[in-house]
């Protein structure tokens, strides 16, 4: 064949289907201890790297999770407060609705059904009027809080 083919000891090679040969390659540059030494040291660098790798992901985990930690504590900060306000909210609502049970409960006797009022002096429908529009405002500005 040529090339110093004849000088290789190809052992159990054996031709396979359609004449192709199966091949073995050795390096000959350098002795065997050489380079299983070196094959070992390329093995522990891959290692080596791949822990580095590991340990990178791990650190930026590590940093996501806690920042996904302090996220959840002020979001449960954040619905405190918001349910403190909504519980005061409720509250100046409940106190605007009694105000105006109240005024119901005093003066309902001057309005009529429709709301109208009823009360022969100008003067003291006026001042009612004023007084229930008061209320009114009161209680649509605390409803919309």
């Amino acid at each position: 064949f040529g090339y110093g083919y004849n000088r290789f000891d190809f052992g159990d090679t054996r031709a396979a289907q359609g004449g192709h040969i199966r091949c073995v390659v050795t390096d000959l540059r350098t002795g065997e201890s050489t380079a299983s030494s070196q094959r070992a040291t390329a093995a522990r660098e891959q290692e080596e790297e791949s822990l580095g790798d590991l340990e990178r992901k791990v650190t930026k985990l590590s940093q996501m999770m806690e920042d996904a930690e302090r996220q959840v504590t002020r979001a449960e900060s954040e619905e405190e407060h918001a349910t403190l306000l909504a519980d005061r909210a409720q509250k100046d609502v409940d106190k605007a609705k009694h105000v105006l049970d109240e005024f119901k409960t005093k003066f309902g006797h001057f309005f009529g059904e429709d709301g109208s009022l009823n009360g022969p002096n100008p003067s003291d429908q006026q001042k009612l009027l004023q007084a229930s529009a008061r209320y009114r405002s009161n209680l649509k500005s605390v409803e919309t809080k």
